[in-house]
């Protein structure tokens, strides 16, 4: 079982669904059940201690909502509750010796006596324990614990996909999941706006109308997304992702689910004074020429001559009723003139380049205890090793979440996003690899020379046209959720 940390809002859910079903919540009110508890215990009720206290993580000093305590006496259970969204508890508990054990998700649990200091005004600090917790799989519409989902699910963390490749997520996801895989199309190379297809669960040998068929089902925050919505998604915004691989995920989704589910969370925004974070990712890509061991222009003028290219084996032409033989004597010594002058075009330089990609992403973050809100930017510049492509992506995103504690949790984000995409001008970089390097590229007065051996077309006449394809596109979204807690 693979062992993972989790801080989020899934350990607070499932925190609060493990507490409701082993204890019994303890609150301003609940002074009967107290004592028959207490009772049941052998414990007297009489004199009764209030605990508060504020729980917090150890290493980043934050909130940790939703964790559990409870209170034993005599090692048996007596009551217990669990922290509200601020991360606070108030509890009674009866006068004399008992514990208080506090647990969250994650972390190791610490136990406070009846002998320790400042009960009413407690600081509860929980260290990280990643070896002894329980791992979530969501799966869209709830969280389960690993162990009661009886489905193949891969769960990948926001930081590991950088730890791959920073810069493409579906790359990323892929080198993670086992059964996974990207399909190649090497005629693409670089092009930074040729979306990759993933491969989950096989491919099928049936289409529909053009459409990709074998693509997984890719869940964003509870709604359905495209393949291109997934490789444009900012990489930063991610906090985990799970891949459910195998048949018992069309219990969720149906039919969709046939070629497997991914689902991605988004980060939450935590309770904090206002914070902004920065990340910036540079991506530098070259072009590997020394890979094309390509003849020079003597070595292919004789290497067509051996081949027989200059040989016209005693034909005649037709027209003029001359043997063939003199008209391709005549372009061996033109191109033979060429060579010895030190014509040789190197014609896969001409539309390659060193290519740098940069990504910005800004988010503005904070909040208090009923309230918090979440302002984000990103701008991302993606460019191949071809001349002249990119894809540009722009987006400006709001997030606002409002709680009525233990009652109603509100939560709406609405997001522009615009994408600007160019393909290069130069074509395909195969027609480079086929030109004859003692062929000119250019004419004396600069313009590209359609004069070429064997009829071939110059592939830099149409990138001096200036001919290419742009595109753009332009979506706005927001989206609500209204989770009501039923107690």
């Amino acid at each position: 079982m693979k062992n993972i940390k989790r801080k989020d809002d899934i350990g607070n859910a499932v925190a609060r669904l493990c507490l409701l079903a082993a204890l019994t919540t303890f609150g301003a009110t609940s002074t009967q059940t107290f004592a028959q508890n207490a009772a049941q215990n052998g414990v007297q009720a009489k004199n009764v201690v209030v605990v508060e206290g504020v729980v917090y993580e150890k290493a980043t000093g934050e909130i940790l909502p939703g964790a559990s305590i409870a209170v034993y006496v005599k090692e048996k259970l007596l009551t217990g509750t669990s922290a509200d969204i601020d991360g606070k508890f108030k509890i009674s508990v009866p006068a004399g010796n008992f514990e208080i054990k506090v647990s969250y998700m994650g972390m190791v649990t610490q136990t406070i006596t009846s002998k320790t200091k400042g009960l009413g005004n407690l600081k509860v600090f929980l260290d990280s324990d990643t070896q002894t917790i329980q791992d979530v799989v969501v799966t869209g519409y709830v969280n389960k614990r690993k162990e009661s989902f009886t489905g193949s699910v891969t769960q990948l963390k926001g930081e590991d996909l950088k730890m791959v490749s920073n810069t493409n997520i579906l790359t990323a996801i892929a080198a993670l999941t086992p059964g996974m895989a990207v399909v190649q199309n090497s005629s693409q190379g670089s092009n930074p706006n040729h979306v990759e297809e993933l491969v989950l669960r096989g491919t099928s040998s049936f289409s529909n109308s053009g459409q990709d068929v074998n693509q997984p089902t890719i869940i964003l925050d509870g709604t359905e997304i495209t393949m291109q919505e997934l490789y444009d998604l900012d990489m930063n915004e991610v906090e985990n992702i799970n891949v459910l691989k195998d048949a018992s995920a069309t219990a969720l989704y149906g039919s969709k689910a046939a070629n497997g589910v991914i689902v991605i969370t988004r980060k939450p925004i935590k309770n904090s004074t206002v914070r902004v974070q920065y990340n910036f990712t540079g991506n530098l890509q070259f072009p590997m020429l020394g890979d094309y061991n390509v003849l020079n222009a003597a070595d292919k003028l004789k290497y067509e001559q051996l081949a027989g290219l200059y040989d016209a084996k005693g034909a005649v032409n037709s027209v003029t009723g001359l043997p063939e033989q003199y008209e391709l004597d005549r372009l061996y010594n033109e191109r033979y003139k060429l060579v010895a002058a030190g014509q040789n075009s190197d014609w896969l330089s001409q539309p390659a380049r060193v290519a740098f990609s940069q990504d910005h992403s800004l988010r503005v973050y904070g909040g208090a205890s009923n309230m918090r809100y979440e302002l984000s930017g990103r701008f991302g510049d993606t460019r191949g090793v071809m001349k002249g492509d990119y894809r540009k992506r722009y987006n400006i995103g709001f997030k606002l979440d409002y709680f009525i504690k233990n009652v109603v949790t509100i939560s709406n984000r609405t997001t522009y996003s615009e994408v600007d995409t160019k393909n290069t001008p130069y074509g395909s970089f195969s027609q480079y690899t086929r030109m004859n390097p003692y062929d000119p590229m250019y004419n004396e007065d600069g313009s590209a020379n359609t004069n070429l051996s064997w009829d071939m077309n110059n592939p830099l006449y149409e990138a001096q046209l200036g001919s290419y394809s742009k595109a753009g596109t332009h979506s706005f979204n927001t989206s609500t959720d209204v989770r009501w807690d039923i107690n």
